[in-house]
Order: C-alpha cells, then structure tokens, then sequence
C-alpha cells in the first residue's frame, strides 16, 4: 500500500473514530448536567459509545499502516516526542481512555465526578494527540486551537448521525429541539473557522497560510468549497427558521450535509499535506467510504430507536 493510501484509509478510520469520540463527549457533558435533557438522544449515543473499543482498535492498526506518510517517520531523529512509538503510545492511550469512558457511558454508569475527570483528561489528551495525527504532517504548521476545533467537529458528527435518524423517529419537540442545538454547533464550528482565517491573516503567520492555501488550490479546491458549503451554508439555511428546522426532510437534509461535509474537512486536515498531489479519486473515496459506514451505523440506530420506542 502506498503512503497515500496508507494516510487516507487512516483518514477515513479518524472521521468514523470520531463519530464514538463525540457521542461520548456528549455523554460525559449530559452526566455533568441535568441527566433528562438528552433523552432522545440517548439510544443512539450509547450504541455509539459502546462501538468505541471496536473504532479504536481499528484506528490504532491504521495508523501503523499511515506511518510512511509522516515526515518524521524515516527520520526518528527530528525528535523524540514525535517518533513513531511515542505517537503510537499516545494514539493507544487515547484510544483507551475513550474506550473506557464510552462503555461506561455506554452502560449508563456515569456519574457527575467521572464524568467531570473524563471531560478534562479526554480534551486534554485529545488536543495533544490529533496534533500528531494532522498538523504533524506540516512540521512548519502550529495551531493552538486545533483541538478544539477537532472536538467541536467529533461532538457535531455524533449528534449530525443521531439527529439524521431521530428525524424519521422523534416527535415535532424533540426534533425543534435537537434541530436548534445543531444548527448552534454548526455556527460555533464557523466562528472557530473565521477566528482562524482573522488570526493567521491578520498576523501574517505564514506557515499556517500556507497550510490553507494548500487547500485552496487544486486538486483540493473543490473539496474546500464544497466543504464549506455542505457543513455551513446548507446546514444554516435548513435550521435558521423555527418552522423549517422541525420539519423531518429539513432535519434530514442538514444533518447528512454536516456528516458528508464533516468527512470533507477531516479528509482535507491530511491529504493535502503529501509531498505529491493525491489523485481526486483519493479523496473522493476517503469521503465516501466513511459516509457509507454512517449509512451502516444510522441504519443500526434506528433499529435501536424504534426498540426503544
């Protein structure tokens, strides 16, 4: 397999990983809070949770696979920190934090402390450890806030995929509700976009421009707009209006554009960093063949949801 392959079929691992990561974030923040506010969401975020180990291991064997596209792969010696092992432990550590959080989520266990320690240790871990995965593939780049920008995507995706399915199962409340509390997601993931476009530019770091002007020229440009218009301005236009969003074709309609535009983004944060330019094609497929496994997943949900009455 070739290092292109190689880091997109990790790419594609990272969205799906992704999907279990924000299910148990949310999870984690609905023990923190008042517990009956996610009850629609519940069944779907728990199945989510508890396919953490299975999405974890399979991430952790792709990124043995994605070694040879990282620069520092043949070249330990540009630093401990970030050698092959050292990565990998913390790719494994990370992994199982989220694991163990997730079947306990999953279980219904959680209570107000663990979930708390969970919050903190998972964001923390999370932001060192996508840096290794992502930005490490331009040794140049530097991002404060990526984690958190990788957070609010993996927490969007998991709720995007439960709201795609609560869509033909909740009733009018529920989905006003969800539908509201997605579109304000979406809006938090363009500020964290526009603060970044505000920094970088109004600095002048240009590393970091570099880093997106990558992304803007071809053959990635038209996967950059299409992201942008798939994970912000279809999602805002169907959820803007109270008496659209509740609707279950509009529902469905912005939660699959964030999904397909949330495989987008994850997919342009590492192909572009190849030395080559990656065939289309390449990209292509690490967007669909995720999306086809949420296609999997939903369906799974809304067995779970109609049991669940």
């Amino acid at each position: 397999m070739s290092a292109a392959a190689g880091l997109a079929a990790f790419t594609a691992g990272l969205f799906v990983f992704g999907l279990s990561g924000g299910a148990v974030f949310l999870l984690l923040t609905q023990a923190v809070t008042w517990r009956g506010w996610m009850t629609p969401l519940l069944p779907g975020l728990r199945l989510l949770a508890a396919a953490t180990p299975v999405f974890g291991v399979m991430l952790v064997a792709l990124y043995g696979v994605a070694w040879p596209a990282y620069p520092w792969a043949e070249h330990p010696a540009l630093g401990g920190y970030l050698s092959p092992l050292w990565t990998g432990v913390r790719l494994g550590a990370l992994v199982g934090l989220f694991s163990l959080f997730g079947l306990i989520g999953a279980l219904g266990l959680l209570n107000r402390r663990v979930a708390a320690l969970g919050l903190i240790v998972l964001t923390i871990g999370l932001s060192i450890a996508c840096v290794d995965w992502t930005i490490s593939l331009s040794h140049k780049m530097k991002h404060g806030s990526f984690g958190l920008i990788v957070m609010t995507g993996w927490v969007l995706s998991a709720l995007a995929l439960v709201c795609a399915v609560g869509s033909v199962t909740w009733d009018r409340a529920a989905r006003a509700t969800w539908s509201a509390v997605l579109l304000v997601l979406v809006v938090l993931w363009i500020y964290l976009q526009f603060m970044q476009y505000i920094v970088i530019w109004g600095t002048d770091l240009v590393p970091e421009a570099q880093w997106w002007l990558a992304r803007a020229e071809p053959p990635w440009r038209p996967f950059l707009w299409a992201t942008a218009v798939l994970h912000a301005v279809v999602p805002v236009l169907c959820l803007a209006l109270p008496a659209l969003r509740s609707r279950p074709p509009v529902l469905l309609a912005a939660a699959l554009s964030v999904l397909a535009g949330r495989a987008l983004e994850t997919m342009l944060w590492t192909l572009p960093a190849l030395p080559e330019r990656g065939p289309v094609t390449l990209g292509a497929a690490t967007v669909a063949v995720p999306l086809l496994i949420c296609a999997g997943l939903a369906a799974a949900l809304h067995r779970r949801e109609v049991r669940h009455g």
